[in-house]
Formats: structure tokens, C-alpha cells, sequence
């Protein structure tokens, strides 16, 4: 129940915070207005979320985000380089490979945002193969700190 009250809590303030700074200049019957309006996307939020029931564990190679700056950055010095030499245009530019994953609905949803997260890389496909889903990307750069070593644990 403690659970249940602090995630309205913090449903109802966030959502009472966003109405209220969309409004230019509240006055009292704005600013009562938006705790209503608070009150109640705090409950369909709650309600919402605990019906389908999202990952709330994050796999531990979402830890590797943190390095997403570090291959955005490389990607976009390489990239440049491809198109103004050419390269990038022709057939054989880049490499598909595919990765094995579990078969874990948070994990797929990871697995491809981190892998298309990077403008060098491309999450083209997730097919199911026995008990594993196997990610087939397209890399046009090998910079991929996020995307690669996979620790799935």
C-alpha cells in the first residue's frame, strides 16, 4: 500500500508540475484545476502502467548507455568521412551480423533502442529462433561500445 501511495505521489506531482508549467500565468482556479488534472493522470498512469505491467528490470548492459555520447560522437566523424569520400554509397558498405539474445520481451526492446540509438548502427530485424531471439543490425562503423559485449546477466 506505502508502494501504491508514493507512485501516485509522484504520478500526480509530475503531472501536476507539467500542467501548471504549461500554463503562462496561473491563477487559483488554474492552479485547482491542475491539481485535479494531476489527480487524475496520477490514477490513469498507475493504472496503465500496473495493466500491462512494463520491465521494471533493466538489463545490465543498459549500463553501457552511459557510452552512447562516445559512439555518437565517432559515428558522426566516420560517417561524414564515408559520404564525402563516397563509401557509404556503395554496395558492399558496412557488415550485417546478428546477435543471439534471450527471449526476454525488455530485453528485445533494449537490445534494439541501443543498437539504432548510434547513427552507425541499425537494428534491421528481431526473428525467434528455438528458445532465443537472434537481433540482426546493420553496422556502417565499428564503433559500438553500447551495442557490443552483450552481458545479459
Amino acid at each position: 500500500m506505502r508502494r501504491l501511495a508514493a507512485e501516485l505521489a509522484l504520478w500526480w506531482a509530475a503531472s501536476t508540475a507539467g500542467y501548471l508549467l504549461l500554463v503562462t500565468s496561473p491563477t487559483g482556479i488554474e492552479a485547482a484545476i491542475g491539481i485535479a488534472v494531476g489527480a487524475a493522470c496520477a490514477v490513469v498512469g498507475v493504472v496503465a502502467r500496473r495493466a500491462f505491467r512494463p520491465t521494471t528490470r533493466v538489463p545490465a548492459f543498459v549500463r553501457r548507455a552511459l557510452l552512447l555520447p562516445l559512439d555518437v560522437a565517432a559515428d558522426t566523424a566516420t560517417l561524414t568521412r564515408l559520404l564525402l569520400t563516397g563509401e557509404a554509397f556503395r554496395a558492399d558498405a558496412g557488415e550485417e551480423d546478428e546477435v543471439v539474445l534471450p527471449d526476454d520481451d525488455g530485453i528485445r526492446v533494449w537490445a534494439v533502442l541501443l543498437t539504432s540509438a548510434s547513427p552507425g548502427s541499425l537494428a534491421a530485424d528481431v526473428e525467434e529462433r528455438d528458445d532465443s531471439l537472434v537481433l540482426r543490425r546493420h553496422r556502417l562503423t565499428n564503433h559500438h561500445r553500447v551495442s557490443d559485449g552483450w552481458d545479459l546477466g
